[in-house]
């Protein structure tokens, strides 16, 4: 009674629900039974095709069974008995060949098929291949599938479009031969069932048999002439599973290739089913319309829209409700307003007692900040321990530097000195790899001690003046060879307004601007790497310099962008990936422009490049010098050639800035043009690459010499790399300059000027040096080598003995105290670590004899250690080293040290003459 009590009010929403499930259940049923039509109509159509494949499949099993029968025919035994026997082809085995040639054409004639025969030919062979009976002698051979001498098999050869089937012959369970027939595939097309043309019947049924290589077969009269694309898709249908096809226009035409307006233009509405014929690599499809399989069932539009009107009037009874409720509500209110007045008088009750319960939590918090204050001197005790910890890390890091270094240098010293010797290619180039392979474990180790300075806080930065077009050309120049490698476009762009001398760190400036032009050539296999910089001004004395690396390679996921700072990732992550290295370049990039002041990130698209930015804040150096116009190129005309359009861009902005006329072209067919039109004045000098895409720079410039008007013409030649023989031809041909992409700014000014007969001078301070190579000193040195590992021993004896110098060999820092006191030395190359007595401990001896006796001559004492750490090094130069060489030894630099030493004693022997 209660519950009717209570739905009384509401029975307009009861009637409204009532007839809604009621609708929706005879709905349901309907749906139901279409669903219960439709799949007996799916069953039926697949067993219909099933049944058809094994139709198909048993005239193909038949096929295999004559060839059986032929195989075991009793004038095959007969021959094979007589073979056996020892019989041959003069007495007794012709006969037996011609009773199974009879036996074969009675074959032939007896299997036919609408009046056709099944067999084309039939071939008997023996057990070596060699052909002993076949019906059509002059046709072209037949190829047996894999295992025919096993087992019978049927084959089919879409390319000559035939059916074969083998038989093995075995006599006394031994291979004998095979019996070959062969028939043409279009016999299986008598076996397809077709509705006939659309004029003829309305109900559109087709089956084809489709198979590899595109391979199909119709009936007689197909309705649908089916194309090789279309027959490699009904191929693919899943198997025994009806599938619609998709609409194509250009698929159903007539016999004679013509579209018929009656017929439909597309098999859109087309069902179809793919069954397996057994035994072969054919697959029976048959396509149906829709409509005839389907087109007693009701449409689903119509049950949807039937299903719409219970929810319609659903909705409005429920909206006829909530208005009803609404009105019971409002009435509700005022009785609620009275039962919160109750409430709130509670509520006071329980805000009385949560002021006593907070008094008690103030209590305990004052007993939570006696135990805080306890704990964090834990926590002194805490930092202290990690701090233990974190210098036995760099103790240990300091230790595996010094122990990989020392083996390094030898490895790296002795396959130089290697190199330099007469060495087969084969033997060059296995040591060519060992060297690089060496350079990049190197590079590893250096990457894993930096990144460990940074996370121990023990990496400083330093402010000193730097010359940033010095240190862009040193960059590019040093990594040229290796994007001429890929080849890729190396170029550098430094904006007007960058100022040239700066305060900052050069070396870790120049390890940033490295890292990120390396990484931008590793993953750039075509196009360019290109660095520009400009710079605005953020104080009188302060910039901040943009950097940014831009290139065209594999470019950076959205997702990778986000982790490729951190430590030990990459963008191409995988265990097989094609790109090596440790993964810290960036990260340390990222920490060394922190320290700086600046930041990095990143722009990229996947599959199109990437564009590194860097942003540092460095100071203007006192020394800055505004680039002034040479005034005499002032005017001059420049003819400028380059299919880059970021290279002629570059080179155009510093033609342009020292006053010269430039003309712009971007192939030699347009130099040729341009320089042959007798309306254009004649230019000064002639600017051209040479890797252009139709004509190189070298046959643009001969084709220019049958020019007459050109004969003064002055011309320079860019190229990418410097390749043997470039500067032999550049003299036959009067080219004044052959120089190497990217060109530095003074480089190009001194090129120019000597071009076109002026003087050069030095535009700016700090003009990078000519690369220094392997050379001897001017005067043979006595050197005393202090080291007590045997290969580095050999190492230094034989550099130092083939650059012409005295050696004399210390294993420990006590027997060096025994030759410095013995006799006189010109140099003293110091290990730091050394058993008996160590580096540092040996040279403080030294210094302090040399103080205790004015007399004596102060002897240079250079470490030469495998101690890489600032420390290290820090501490060395406090015991009274005059240099510090680091393992794995840098050659130019030990050059530089015995080249000043050879000249300072030179000068000390004229002066005492």
């Amino acid at each position: 009674m209660a519950l009717l009590g209570r739905l009384a009010p509401r029975w307009p929403l009861l009637l409204a629900v009532i007839f809604c499930v009621y609708t929706i259940v005879l709905l349901w049923n309907v749906f139901t039974a279409q669903d219960l039509l439709r799949s007996a109509a799916d069953a039926r159509l697949v067993a219909d095709s099933q049944r058809r494949a094994i139709a198909v499949a048993d005239f193909t099993a038949e096929r295999r069974n004559s060839a059986v029968d032929l195989a075991e025919s009793h004038e095959i035994e007969a021959y094979l008995v007589n073979h056996a026997l020892g019989m041959s082809l003069q007495y007794g085995l012709n006969t037996n060949l011609d009773a199974i040639e009879q036996r074969f054409r009675r074959h032939v004639e007896q299997k036919t098929l609408r009046g056709s025969p099944l067999y084309q030919r039939i071939i008997f062979r023996d057990e070596e291949g060699k052909t002993l009976v076949d019906l059509q002698p002059h046709a072209p051979s037949v190829d047996l599938p894999e295992g025919f001498e096993h087992e019978s098999k049927v084959s089919i050869q879409t390319e000559s479009h035939r059916l074969i089937a083998s038989a093995p012959v075995l006599h006394k369970g031994m291979y004998k031969g095979v019996v070959v027939t062969v028939g043409s595939l279009d016999q299986l097309a008598w076996l397809l069932i077709s509705s006939g043309d659309a004029v003829t019947s309305s109900a559109g049924y087709q089956e084809l048999l489709v198979g590899p290589n595109g391979l199909v077969i119709t009936p007689p009269d197909p309705e649908i002439e089916v194309d090789p694309e279309l027959a490699q898709a009904l191929a693919r249908l899943p198997e025994d599973t009806l599938q619609p096809i998709g609409a194509n226009p250009d698929r159903r035409t007539d016999r004679r290739g013509e579209r018929r307006a009656d017929r439909r233009a597309d098999l859109d509405g087309w069902l179809a089913v793919r069954s397996a014929v057994a035994g072969t690599p054919l697959s029976l499809v048959t396509l149906m319309t829709a409509a005839s399989v389907y087109g007693h069932l009701a449409s689903r539009l119509f049950l949807y829209t039937l299903g719409a009107f219970p929810v319609v009037l659903l909705f409005a009874a429920v909206a006829f409700d909530r208005m009803r409720l609404r009105a019971i509500r409002f009435e509700e209110k005022y009785a609620e307003s009275d039962r919160l007045r109750d409430r709130l008088e509670h509520q006071n009750q329980r805000l009385s007692e949560e002021i006593a319960r907070r008094e008690a939590l103030e209590q305990d918090l004052l007993d939570n900040t006696r135990r805080l204050e306890e704990m964090a001197d834990s926590l002194k005790t805490s930092v202290a321990r990690a701090e233990d910890a974190s210098r036995a890390k760099s103790e240990f890091l300091a230790a595996m530097s010094h122990e990989i270094r020392t083996p390094m240098n030898g490895i790296i010293g002795m396959t130089e000195l290697t190199l330099e010797t007469t060495l087969t290619d084969e033997q060059r180039d296995c040591l060519t790899v060992v060297k690089s392979s060496a350079d990049g474990l190197l590079t590893i180790i250096n990457d894993i001690l930096d990144f460990s300075k940074i996370e121990a806080g023990k990496l400083a930065v330093e402010s000193i003046d730097l010359d940033l077009h010095a240190l862009v050309t040193e960059i590019m120049r040093s990594l040229r060879v290796k994007a001429q490698e890929k080849p890729l476009e190396l170029l550098s762009e430094l904006a007007p307004g960058v100022p040239r001398r700066l305060i900052g760190d050069p070396g870790r400036l120049r390890q940033i601007l490295v890292n990120l032009v390396n990484n931008a050539i590793k993953f750039t296999d075509q196009g360019e790497v290109a660095l520009q910089v400009d710079a605005r001004p953020l104080a009188e004395d302060r910039v901040e310099v943009h950097f940014a690396v831009r290139d065209t390679g594999i470019g950076i996921s959205a997702e990778n962008q986000r982790r490729i700072f951190d430590a030990f990732s990459q963008e191409d992550g995988s265990i097989t990936r094609r790109f090596g290295g440790t993964g810290l370049g960036l990260t340390i990039s990222t920490r060394l422009a922190a320290l700086m002041g600046g930041r990095i990130w990143v722009e990229s698209t996947l599959g199109e490049g990437s564009t590194f930015h860097v942003t540092l804040p460095l100071g203007v150096g006192d020394g800055e010098l505004v680039a002034q116009q040479p005034p005499e190129l002032k005017g001059k005309r420049v003819l400028l050639v380059d299919d880059n359009a970021v290279n002629r861009r570059i080179l155009c902005r510093m033609l342009v800035q020292w006053g010269m006329q430039v003309t712009e072209v971007r192939n030699g067919t347009e130099c040729l043009a341009v320089v042959g039109d007798p309306d254009i004045r004649a230019f000064d000098l002639l600017l051209i690459d040479y890797e252009m895409p139709d004509i190189d720079g070298f046959a643009v410039v001969s084709a220019l010499k049958g020019i007459p008007r050109v004969y003064d013409l002055k011309m320079i030649m860019l190229s990418s790399g410097v390749i043997p023989g470039h500067a032999e031809r550049c003299r036959e041909l009067g080219i004044h300059a052959l120089l190497a992409k990217p060109v530095a700014y003074d480089e190009l000014l001194k090129a120019v000027q000597n071009a076109l007969g002026e003087p050069t001078r030095d535009t700016a301070p700090g003009t990078l040096p000519a690369a220094r190579s392997s050379r001897q000193a001017a005067k043979p040195l006595k050197i005393l080598l202090a080291e007590d590992n045997l290969v580095n021993q050999k190492l230094m004896i034989r550099l130092l003995g083939k650059w012409g110098h005295d050696v004399t060999l210390a294993s420990n820092g006590r027997e060096a105290l025994e030759q410095v006191e013995n006799d006189t030395f010109d140099l003293i190359l110091m290990d730091m670590q050394m058993p008996v007595m160590g580096g540092l401990e040996a040279t403080r001896l030294i210094r302090e004899r040399e103080g205790a006796d004015p007399t004596s001559a102060r002897i240079p004492i250079h470490a030469l250690t495998a101690a890489a750490l600032p420390e290290e090094r820090a501490a060395a130069l406090a015991s009274g080293v005059d240099g510090y060489l680091t393992k794995p030894l840098d050659r130019i630099e030990l050059l530089d040290l015995l080249e000043r030493l050879a000249m300072a004693s030179g000068e000390r022997a004229n002066v005492l003459a």
